[in-house]
């Protein structure tokens, strides 16, 4: 997954080159057939990368996704071995979560973190790593300068993240409630139907589901905010870079264009 991450910015470094020829061409530097010849060597580059990237992503997830279910697996079943070892006043207590909606919902959410997030989270943060040794290297003054959109996007980031854990935690209390509730029900259902009690229990059922979905709805307004701010970031980014770009080529200070894109 480290390796994958590495390949966006190493991708950078080729397409700039790319634009630094196309550029040298553009303006007579270099002969017709040398622009080819060097077009098709920057082609073989990023198909030896494309299919580098293809064949260790593909050892990395299948790697990452079997660790995730052999955890998630030990999870589910210390969960379940640990509750069974409890007194039998444990099970009688009126705020117990249904045993069953929890070790699904939980082990879910283990697994995906094991598995999805956690290959995400450190392709993420090599392409993140590599990315500023790469712009570094290249062109230290102008990646000073775009620096700048970072705090904005890891602030941005890192509280609407928070929020949104908070709002997951207070789903998650509901759907238990009405796993609890539908697991009782269902227990006693010669009890509900002998007394008729099926519409007082569906409209009981029917409310703590609404109540999760209007808690659930609240995190849509927390992902518009989360997303917009990222993109106008880094679009603002974009439109720094190229404007700064500009005017360091023009007075010297950058030799190639292509160091821009970079």
């Amino acid at each position: 997954m480290l390796a994958c991450g590495t390949a966006l910015p190493i991708l950078d470094i080729v397409f700039g080159k790319f634009v630094t020829q196309f550029n040298d061409f553009a303006i007579g530097r270099i002969s017709k057939t040398a622009f080819q010849n060097k077009i098709s060597d920057t082609a073989l580059i990023l198909v030896y990368i494309c299919v580098a990237k293809l064949v260790l992503f593909y050892i990395g997830m299948n790697a990452i996704s079997v660790a995730s279910l052999r955890t998630s697996r030990a999870f589910r079943i210390d969960y379940v071995d640990r509750t069974l070892r409890q007194e039998i006043a444990y099970f009688d207590g009126n705020d117990l979560g249904s045993i069953a909606m929890d070790v699904t919902t939980s082990g879910n959410l283990v697994s995906q973190g094991t598995a999805e997030k956690l290959g995400v989270t450190l392709q993420a943060l090599s392409t993140f790593i590599t990315a500023f040794v790469v712009a570094l290297a290249t062109q230290w003054k102008l990646s000073l300068i775009t620096m700048c959109v970072v705090p904005a996007i890891v602030i941005t980031s890192a509280t609407c993240i928070t929020i949104d854990a908070k709002q997951e935690s207070r789903v998650l209390k509901f759907y238990s409630a009405a796993g609890t509730m539908a697991s009782e029900a269902l227990s006693s259902i010669r009890m509900v139907h002998a007394f008729w009690g099926q519409p007082k229990v569906l409209a009981k059922y029917q409310t703590i589901l609404d109540a999760a979905e209007k808690e659930g709805r609240k995190k849509s307004i927390n992902y518009g905010v989360l997303f917009s701010m990222q993109y106008f970031c880094v679009l603002s980014g974009y439109a720094l870079a190229f404007w700064e770009g500009i005017r360091l080529y023009s007075s010297g200070e950058i030799t190639q264009p292509g160091d821009v894109i970079v």
